[in-house]
């Protein structure tokens, strides 16, 4: 199953998406109240920790709570069970009403990225680029936050490619990092892409440093020597980050942070559980009986 992420598609689908967006203007966006601490004169990434942290809690939720049914013998039945888990985990972890009911729409959006690679599914890097191309031209992004989410998505593909390893992921993660922290960031709003973005893929190497998935010859897509299986959470937190800004302003002009960092979570969260001791066990059960 390839999933082509394409700018076109993802402005096609807008009418399905608006009952998940919200229309508050970036400009009038202050600091979401689930961000710890209080502001520096300037911005680091550090500041988007909430959201990191929230993406490992739900990790660990998989991991030490996740029940699988072994009577599933359907590969959807399965991806939905997934779903509801982590939906019901990061939904109860928002404070916020609106964005509780903005996780529902995301969860469902991002659902198949669980079993991504085991259908065969590509990160589109040159899509991702398009869909950059369109919020920097639109100034939805500036020229900085745009290259460097463009180094981004490079890296995530070398990722995926297998032709980079943990730890020069995390050492290339680490400059972005100070590249970012170095703009001198001062309104909540401006850098907060590529700044949760970040925050999430540090936050992954540390999970899958201290929870390495299961490795095999049927699953050597997840080795995280080869910085894979970070890869993935990059990945999935890039597509939902910029496909969501990307869907808010072509709909309403206007971009809301927190739905985008809250997308760019549970994008992280879907993309990269299917790695997991539990579920991979049982998404190779479940295909094993669909495709013996």
């Amino acid at each position: 199953m390839k999933n082509k992420i394409k700018m076109t598609l993802l402005l096609a689908i807008t009418p399905i998406m608006l009952l998940f967006v919200t229309s508050c203007n970036r400009d009038q966006v202050t600091q979401p109240d689930e961000n710890k601490g209080v502001l520096q004169d300037y911005l680091t990434v550090s500041d988007f920790d909430y959201w990191g942290e929230l993406h490992n809690g739900a990790m660990d939720n998989v991991e030490d709570n996740f029940v699988v049914d072994t009577t599933i013998v359907v590969l959807e039945e399965l991806v939905d069970t997934v779903r509801n888990f982590n939906c019901d985990y990061l939904s109860d972890a928002m404070s916020d009403s609106a964005l509780q009911f903005e996780i529902t729409g995301m969860c469902h959006k991002n659902k198949w990225y669980v079993v991504g690679d085991s259908l065969g599914q590509e990160f589109d890097a040159f899509a991702a680029g398009d869909i950059l191309e369109y919020l920097f031209n639109n100034g939805v992004i500036d020229g900085v936050e745009h290259d460097l989410l463009e180094r981004l998505v490079n890296l995530a593909q070398s990722g995926l490619d297998s032709s980079i390893t943990m730890v020069q992921m995390e050492d290339s993660l680490r400059l972005y990092e100070l590249i970012w922290n170095n703009q001198q960031y001062t309104e909540w709003g401006d850098g907060y892409v590529s700044g949760v973005v970040l925050n999430i893929a540090l936050h992954s190497v540390d999970f899958w440093t201290m929870y390495p998935p299961p490795i095999g010859k049927s699953n050597s897509i997840c080795l995280p020597v080869l910085g894979v299986i970070a890869a993935k959470d990059l990945a999935g937190a890039i597509l939902s980050a910029v496909s969501t800004a990307a869907i808010q302003y072509a709909a309403f002009g206007k971009v809301n942070v927190k739905v985008v960092a809250m997308a760019t979570a549970v994008g992280a969260v879907s993309a990269s559980t299917g790695c997991l001791q539990i579920l991979y066990t049982a998404i190779v059960r479940v295909l094993g009986n669909m495709y013996p």
